[in-house]
């Protein structure tokens, strides 16, 4: 399997429904299924715990949790950390049981509704979901405080970060990212999108070095 993300700080993964055991040695993170699971939970939790309990993933995301699911979300987390050391849970409302949690911040633009994770939960989360790249830098190196406590608003515990911008941005329209703006751009046509993604990759692995992160 010729991978276009050697020579990166990238890793493959994918979601539940699109796991297959021919490509469970390339899978270093198993994401959640929320859309699947939405039509069909019972059969995407099922699923998803099988392959789990199957297969060595060095991440797996967990059910999101909300204000309506907090136990379910809690007892499901449980049940996956019985077979695997790395579990996040994407989350969308605080509880002081999250404490005992690592934590993945929905960081995409449909989640801007989301409460910002108070500041006893920050040194938690250890994975940003979704986003694009420079919005996902802003939460690793920002000085602002929090304006309610003085607290920082920066995240200081992040382990690693989604890159789907990256392939998708490269492969649907033909663009690189540039840690300065404008940040996504038609570098040529003479190289293919395969390689746009790679050099979009590269260039984010050198700014985040040279950031110190």
């Amino acid at each position: 399997m010729i991978r276009i993300y050697e020579g990166t700080n990238f890793k493959l993964g994918c979601r539940t429904s699109r796991f297959k055991k021919d490509i469970e040695k390339e899978i270093e993170m198993l994401d959640w299924d929320y859309l699947e699971w939405k039509k069909d939970p019972k059969k995407i939790e099922e699923l998803h715990l099988q392959i789990v309990q199957e297969y060595e993933i060095e991440t797996v995301m967990s059910m999101d949790l909300w204000e309506y699911n907090i136990q379910e979300a809690l007892k499901y987390a449980d049940k996956l950390q019985k077979h695997t050391n790395r579990v996040l849970i994407p989350v969308h409302y605080y509880c002081k049981e999250l404490l005992d949690y690592n934590i993945a911040y929905p960081n995409a633009n449909w989640f801007k509704k989301n409460v910002f994770p108070p500041h006893e939960y920050r040194d938690n989360i250890k994975h940003i979901l979704g986003g694009s790249p420079q919005s996902q830098i802003i939460h690793l190196t920002t000085d602002q405080l929090d304006v309610s406590d003085n607290s920082p608003l920066r995240f200081t515990k992040v382990e690693s970060l989604d890159g789907n911008q990256f392939f998708n941005t490269a492969v649907r329209v033909g663009k690189e990212w540039f840690p300065n703006k404008p940040h996504w751009r038609n570098n040529g046509n003479n190289i293919s999108n395969s390689e746009k993604f790679t050099n979009s990759i590269k260039r984010f692995d050198n700014y985040t070095k040279e950031l110190g992160l």
